[in-house]
């Protein structure tokens, strides 16, 4: 183990993010951007008490965004466009693409439950009158009404469909797209990405130690 490294406690980590000496209110309102984004509403609430920063995004629809993303991760379709809808009633009007994929992800689910009769009525009612409007998403179609046409799903040429992995996927790709849109069309990823930099910063310190005054400008 490098004996060099230096260690800090999050005593001393909130110590560094409160102090005006070492950081900035620009980064103040990175690092609470970063803290509500993420979910970490507690923390993000004492540092605004502690800062006066506000951040961007509003706790409670940060609240909401969460439900979405653990409801589609469970297989819960149903109740992450009821959630969805509640956030932002415009969100899948606006973006055909992410509603097909929320409606091939419930038609998936209930033919892994062995609900075919529902799969084909979500199908035929949800999902076909938007892959027809949107030639784009016709092959994804097919895939999924493959997997109704096979008594035995797991044989279908589209098995792969019903992998779990499909729910961790959609889910991150609505979860990135409400964050888009909470940010007012801003890409959600440069607050993670930067805020994850300063972590390199804050590691690097950890291992060289802090210096002992400021550089200069």
């Amino acid at each position: 183990m490098d004996s060099s490294r230096k260690d800090i406690s999050w005593d001393k980590w909130e110590e560094w993010l409160s102090s005006d000496t070492h950081i900035t209110s620009s980064m103040q309102k990175l690092v609470i951007n970063y803290m509500t984004t993420e979910g970490y509403i507690d923390a993000a609430e004492i540092f605004q008490l502690e800062s006066g920063i506000k951040p961007d995004v509003d706790c409670e629809t940060v609240i909401l965004r969460t439900l979405v993303k653990k409801a589609i991760q469970s297989g819960d379709v149903e109740r992450a466009i009821e959630e969805l809808n509640h956030l932002n009633p415009n969100i899948l009007k606006e973006n055909p693409g992410l509603a097909f994929r929320l409606e091939q992800l419930h038609v998936i689910e209930l033919i892994r439950n062995k609900n075919i009769e529902e799969a084909l009525k979500v199908a035929q009612e949800e999902l076909a009158p938007i892959g027809e409007k949107h030639h784009g998403l016709l092959e994804e179609l097919e895939r999924t009404v493959y997997l109704l046409a096979f008594e035995d799903s797991n044989n279908c040429p589209a098995a792969d469909l019903l992998d779990v992995s499909q729910r961790t996927e959609i889910a991150n790709e609505v979860d990135t797209y409400v964050l888009s849109k909470q940010f007012d069309g801003k890409d959600a990823k440069t607050t993670t990405g930067s805020m994850k930099n300063l972590m390199l910063v804050i590691k690097e310190l950890g291992e060289t130690g802090a210096p002992d005054e400021d550089p200069a400008v």
